[in-house]
């Protein structure tokens, strides 16, 4: 019996112990919802402390950094490594990185998460907001790529608030009132998913929201009111553009393709659920005057001879308010058989 409650009170204290020392792992919970076991969090409140904490961070245990206020750079923060999320430490809104430099953010082989932050520069000062390497990757959950100029003078310069030749991944957040040579919004060269969020009020020559010439993916989120000569909404030239669903429109362009302007696309698809008239919903729409270039016969419906604003692209006949128009392609020749009513 004595034996039998020595192994018991062995038992119950070594459960307490490891009881315990599970309960005193630290855990963080991010912007998003989600919870890290184990996930190192600091706080930070200027510029060095910043720089050093990303420099620190290690691919095999992700870094939270939560800013305390806003933050100026006065040069750009380079991501080489590591899988880090950056947020703010404020009960209303988001605190702000503000950069002096020519690029706020620039991602070298490491992961960046952005959760509730402002990514923007000092007014009056040329640079982009985020620049992804090719091994470099980005999720965008909430917060704001806004007020960032890859427009310097004399230098033409791309995406104005992401320039992308890596993976970038929008899940939510605004990419807004940026301006750039291509890509107002997002300039993409690698792989761009869109899942949520939305590109709005960007302007540029080309892609007003968004310019690629790599895989563009969009299955929801919204690019809206952007400003474009070719491509208001999106242009996409070469690579490949699928939209599943999602919504484009409202934008301008002030040449051709106010909404979508592809040219020479490798691959392109829209197997959204269409459209019904005054609805956008879910299922996503093109909406408000869009110019189309194809292949190499470059066939372009002029935005400016549409008579209606909506269009579904699914079964090859794009249709138009108070317009019918039947694209049929036979060995290359397009042929247009076209309507009014």
């Amino acid at each position: 019996m004595n034996k039998f409650n020595t192994s018991l009170k062995i038992f119950l204290l070594t459960f307490l112990i490891i009881t315990v020392l599970i309960s005193s792992l630290p855990t963080n919970t991010i912007a998003n919802g989600s919870s890290e076991t184990m996930e190192n969090t600091t706080h930070i409140k200027n510029e060095n402390e910043l720089k050093n904490a990303t420099k620190n961070a290690s691919n095999n245990r992700p870094i939270t950094i939560i800013l305390d206020n806003d933050i100026t750079l006065t040069s750009t923060l380079n991501i080489e490594h590591g899988d880090i999320t950056l947020t703010s430490n404020k009960n209303s809104g988001f605190y702000k990185l503000i950069s002096e430099a020519s690029n706020t953010i620039i991602i070298g082989d490491g992961v960046l998460r952005l959760d509730g932050i402002i990514i923007t520069h000092v007014d009056g000062t040329f640079g982009r907001g985020i620049g992804v390497s090719g091994n470099g990757q980005l999720f965008m959950y909430s917060g704001e790529i806004s007020g960032n100029a890859a427009t310097i003078p004399e230098i033409a310069l791309s995406g104005g608030g992401v320039d992308n030749s890596g993976v970038f991944e929008m899940h939510g957040g605004v990419i807004c009132n940026n301006t750039a040579n291509s890509g107002g919004g997002v300039d993409n060269t690698g792989v761009f998913r869109m899942f949520g969020g939305e590109i709005s009020g960007n302007v540029a020559g080309m892609g007003g929201g968004v310019f690629s010439i790599g895989t563009f993916n969009m299955s929801g989120g919204k690019i809206i009111g952007n400003t474009a000569s070719y491509g208001g909404g999106v242009h996409c030239w070469l690579g490949v553009f699928d939209r599943q669903s999602g919504v484009i429109s409202g934008n301008t362009a002030s040449n051709e393709g106010d909404n979508v302007l592809e040219g020479s696309v490798g691959e392109s698809s829209d197997t959204g659920q269409g459209w019904s008239p005054g609805h956008s919903g879910s299922e996503g729409f093109f909406g408000g005057n869009t110019g189309l270039t194809g292949g190499n016969n470059e066939t372009f419906i002029d935005a400016d001879e549409s008579v209606g604003d909506e269009f579904d692209l699914r079964s090859g006949v794009i249709m138009w308010v108070g317009v019918v128009i039947v694209i049929v392609v036979i060995s290359g020749v397009v042929l247009f058989f076209t309507s009014r009513k």
